[in-house]
């Protein structure tokens, strides 16, 4: 397990940049953490890193964003937060994005979906500390 600790949304993006480059094709990182607690923060440090140029936002009502990457990786950002029924995901056909060796796929608020992830999934916690201070443990990565 890595644990970072982070003071201000920018070393939250600078910590997400640098563990963007421990990333690779096929992986599936779920991110979990309370309400303003920096998962989308995080994930647009992810994204950065992974030298996708457009604005990361989160995909609250839509469920789902896909980002290309230079090197040609998908980069899918799934937020469930307001998922109600698991069904849901079948119609956006996750199995296909989750399980290809093409894509990164981001999830917020998976717990939802926990039982649909892959075995290998990439678990990340942010825990708020104070106002500006976040923990950030990553386990499987």
């Amino acid at each position: 397990m890595k644990e970072f600790i982070s003071h201000s949304d920018n070393e939250t993006k600078e910590i997400a940049f640098n563990l963007s480059k421990l990333l690779k094709k096929g992986d599936v990182i779920e991110i979990n953490g309370d309400l303003g607690a920096g998962k989308t923060v995080l994930t647009k440090g992810l994204a950065n890193g992974l030298g996708i140029l457009q604005t990361i936002t989160s995909p609250t009502f839509n469920l789902v964003n896909c980002y290309d990457c230079p090197n040609g990786t998908k980069f899918y950002h799934f937020d469930l937060y307001r998922l109600v029924d698991i069904e849901e995901l079948y119609v956006l056909g996750f199995e296909d994005i989750f399980n290809s060796q093409d894509n990164i796929c981001i999830i917020e608020w998976s717990k939802i979906a926990e039982d649909l992830l892959p075995s290998e999934t990439i678990k990340i916690n942010i825990t708020k500390i104070s106002s500006q201070e976040r923990k950030i443990e990553v386990v499987g990565l």
